[in-house]
């Protein structure tokens, strides 16, 4: 009888697991800069949703918008162009906000002045943006009517995110999992050293998000993730670009002027790599679980404090993905971009 009773708590055990770790059974919301790097996430994630196992209860219940990559008004429109690109236009999207809580909103265009490449779009944009509620104020909402079945996956800036925890301070209580692209673990940054452009454009809310969370309730994808990759430029012109899709033609598009004006050789989509990490756990293949405490006044605003060495006796609140299975990566984006597996 001893012996059944452990074996029924094992098997609960597993099963609370896997659904803490794994979002295919979740309702999603979505908070986004929307530049071409968020156009591939969030077309990974809309994909993933019509294709997703029948056992799976994914689903994108929102999506706010957000500076970062580009102005407000630029991002609102770019995301209404990724709904109408995937045919969705039946997902609510609610505007946020303009700039940080200190920070004054700078960008220095990397996807184009509109974010998307300024490309032309000529298909009738349907999707329009539910202006009877700030964002914050949205994702409080929706996370309270999913409550314990529901996670935020921000791609830009966390002011959005700070504000609605300052709305509810039990937020985070009724948050599964908060998956972040943003900050530089390891000294590299990609604005001054150590500092993110995600985490550079608003300190302060990333303390307020990041002290607001339980034990391991954040995945952390870093800038330092995002650059060991596989991915090359060549690969996405040469193959990539190549394949007859309707989402790919779209993103040659919408990345052309970051391909343009980028230096490196590799090809960087941070925000799809922690969208790919939304849908498959697996995809980390190395991580640590450590208290990560964001700095937000002086020369290290911006940056992060990661205590590796577990000395101050902090909450652990974050999972830091150290390493990717960069071939399961690119099987991925193949498979929900392109029309080769998956009907288009």
């Amino acid at each position: 009888m001893i012996g059944e009773i452990c074996i029924y708590f094992h098997v609960l055990l597993i099963i609370y697991c896997f659904h803490r770790q794994s979002a295919s059974g979740e309702k999603i919301i979505i908070d986004t800069d929307a530049g071409g790097d968020d156009a591939v996430a969030i077309l990974m994630m809309l994909r993933f949703e019509a294709f997703k196992p029948k056992n799976s209860t994914f689903e994108i219940i929102g999506i706010t918008c957000t500076y970062g990559n580009t102005k407000l008004e630029n991002v609102e429109v770019n995301v209404l162009k990724i709904l109408t690109i995937a045919g969705r236009d039946d997902i609510p999207v609610y505007s946020g906000v303009h700039s940080g809580i200190i920070e004054k909103f700078s960008s220095d265009d990397v996807y184009g002045k509109d974010g998307f490449g300024d490309a032309e779009f000529y298909q009738e944009i349907k999707a329009t943006i539910d202006r009877t509620k700030h964002a914050a104020v949205a994702i409080v909402e929706m996370v309270k009517s999913n409550s314990g079945n529901v996670s935020i996956i921000a791609l830009g800036p966390l002011t959005n995110l700070a504000i609605a925890l300052t709305l509810d301070k039990n937020l985070m209580s009724h948050v599964n999992h908060l998956y972040i692209m943003g900050g530089s673990v390891a000294g590299v940054g990609n604005i001054r050293p150590n500092v993110e452009f995600n985490f550079a454009a608003d300190p302060i809310s990333n303390f307020v998000a990041f002290n607001a969370t339980r034990e391991d309730q954040i995945t952390l994808i870093s800038w330092e993730t995002a650059i060991d990759t596989d991915l090359t430029k060549d690969w996405r012109r040469e193959v990539f670009a190549k394949y007859d899709s309707p989402y790919i033609k779209f993103l040659n598009k919408v990345e052309r002027v970051s391909l343009r004006k980028s230096r490196r050789p590799q090809w960087i989509i941070a925000d799809a790599m922690a969208a790919a990490c939304l849908i498959e756990p697996n995809l980390i293949t190395t991580h640590v679980v450590k208290n990560v405490d964001p700095v937000t006044f002086g020369e290290a605003r911006g940056s992060v404090l990661i205590d590796y060495a577990e000395r101050t006796g902090k909450l652990r609140n974050t999972k830091i993905a150290q390493k990717m299975d960069k071939k399961l990566f690119k099987n991925m984006l193949i498979r929900y971009l392109t029309c080769e597996e998956l009907s288009c």
